[in-house]
């Protein structure tokens, strides 16, 4: 176990629904987990998968799955394991067609969300400005060469507030997070 707190006892001290699925390959579960979630509406649900890191692998359940690359006899064990028969780089036509079915449908929910975005735009013309410059790529800031006064050595922690602190004066949609809980980070 790499991580040992109890995060469904935390979820659910916080009100959350919280499902857990022993094992995640287990499809049918899988799928009943995210209907139960779905059917939740009176708050926020969680699904807590359990798997086997390296699984179907020879070093399933071992760290050494982690950065060692599968030798030629694991692959083949794997593939042996996952019934693969598939040739080296060759997708199936069934992924190909799953895959292009979420194309699909993912293409046309941008389509229904472009058209929303347009009457929006010409229902609010003020607060989509406002939105297209909090959704902008780039944004159009000028920092100072003095933004950060280098005279005298200070913490990595200081100096970076006080520079996310002037960025954050231009960039609205800024946001910034630091595991330091000082002053100038949060």
């Amino acid at each position: 176990m790499t991580f040992s707190e109890n995060t469904a006892m935390r979820f659910a001290a916080q009100g959350w629904h919280v499902i857990e699925v022993a094992d995640v390959n287990d499809l049918d579960e899988l799928k009943k987990a995210i209907t139960e979630a779905r059917d939740e509406t009176e708050r926020p649900s969680i699904i807590i998968c359990h798997s086997t890191i390296g699984y179907g692998t020879p070093l399933a359940g071992s760290a050494a799955v982690h950065g060692t690359p599968l030798t030629s006899e694991q692959l083949m064990l794997t593939k042996e394991y996952l019934n693969w028969t598939e040739l080296p780089f060759e997708v199936p036509a069934a992924v190909n067609y799953h895959c292009m079915q979420a194309a699909e449908r993912d293409n046309a929910a941008k389509a229904e969300w472009q058209e929303m975005l347009s009457r929006y735009k010409k229902q609010y013309p003020e607060l989509a400005k406002e939105y297209d410059i909090f959704f902008a790529k780039a944004a159009n800031v000028h920092i100072a060469e003095d933004i950060c006064n280098c005279e005298k050595p200070e913490a990595t922690r200081v100096s970076g507030g006080i520079i996310i602190n002037q960025l954050a004066k231009s960039v609205p949609n800024l946001l910034s997070g630091s595991a330091d809980r000082a002053f100038p980070t949060f």
